[in-house]
């Protein structure tokens, strides 16, 4: 984005509540607000099944969890020590 060489920015969402307000995993308004800096339209794509209007605030999504795995393995190779809870790792490694 800095160097120019970004078009434009497309994000999905988890969910659409009401008001017209997105929620989506963490990543997300890190891009949007990047995007919006170096004055890069951004968009958002999503199926119609991510519309639910009876959520008031993004607090009442629940948050997916995924196996510890994503972060603990690379296939069957482990990179970090038995019982290390995963959201003491970085997702960089």
């Amino acid at each position: 984005m800095k160097q120019g060489k970004v078009d434009a920015v497309v994000v999905g969402a988890d969910r659409i509540r009401c008001q017209r307000r997105c929620s989506n995993k963490i990543g997300t308004y890190m891009v949007a607000v990047l995007a919006k800096k170096h004055e890069i339209p951004s968009m958002l794509r999503r199926p119609l099944t991510t519309l639910d209007l009876s959520i008031p605030t993004g607090e009442e999504i629940p948050i997916e969890e995924r196996d510890a795995r994503e972060v603990t393995h690379i296939r069957d190779q482990q990179l970090a020590p038995e019982g290390v809870p995963p959201s003491t790792i970085p997702r960089s490694m």
